[in-house]
């Protein structure tokens, strides 16, 4: 059996999978969460808004929707990884996301899933090319 490893930041996530942390992965799957470039701002309506103060408003408007995309993208990639749990496609998980989205994750996850989390990495190495991302993994592992 295999390592599966998220690497997911709140706009985009790519599940691979490799026989040995640091080696070889191969793209699984990808992610894509438009939502979660989006201004938060634009996940809102243009109806007028009918109170005053914190959480009314635009802004509260705004920042709740942006929160309920977040949430939405977080348990969309955990039922991905319970699903691969349950079908035994892996054995250990790597998480590697950006700190808060890491956290909302990581809520999502069933217990089950939870405890073949091996390495938790709360970076956003989505930027990295597979080769990048395989060394960044392989000096985690040494660690």
């Amino acid at each position: 059996m295999s390592t599966w490893v998220l690497v997911a930041n709140a706009a985009e996530a790519r599940l691979y999978s490799t026989d040995k942390i640091g080696a070889v992965m191969e793209c699984v799957r990808e992610f894509e969460h438009p939502a979660g470039r989006a201004k938060g701002i634009d996940l809102t309506s243009d109806r007028p808004t009918q109170g005053k103060g914190a959480g009314h408003g635009p802004l509260g408007e705004t920042s709740e929707a942006k929160a309920i995309e977040l949430e939405h993208f977080a348990a969309e990639l955990a039922k991905a990884l319970d699903e691969g749990r349950n079908i035994n496609a892996y054995r250990h998980l790597v998480l590697v996301a950006a700190p808060h989205f890491h956290g909302l994750i990581n809520k999502h996850l069933d217990d089950h899933t939870r405890a073949l989390v091996s390495h938790d990495i709360e970076k956003d190495y989505t930027t990295l090319s597979e080769r990048d991302l395989s060394a960044k993994l392989k000096e985690v592992a040494r660690g």
